[in-house]
């Protein structure tokens, strides 16, 4: 799946108040924020949120670049999101 980054603070996850809903008993409620610091695309990943970045497990806040991939899902099949900065 593909979504558009179309704000500068857009939420993810399994709870219909997101912004990106993910309808899928594998995603947490509340996984990950992806918001821009400094005309920079960046994500913080909510404490206990499984999140692949590029195929690697991720916490806390990492930097985004063109072409990554990220993951969303507590078993590990994921469900792609990509970056469009």
């Amino acid at each position: 799946m593909r979504y558009a980054l179309t704000s500068d603070r857009v939420r993810i996850g399994r709870s219909e108040d997101n912004d990106i809903w993910i309808d899928h008993p594998a995603v947490r409620p509340h996984t990950l924020l992806v918001y821009v610091k400094d005309d920079t695309h960046c994500i913080k990943v909510y404490d206990g949120a499984k999140v692949l970045l590029n195929g690697a497990p991720v916490a806390g806040m990492h930097r985004l670049y063109s072409g990554d991939r990220l993951g969303v899902a507590e078993d590990r099949k994921s469900t792609r999101l990509n970056s469009s900065h």
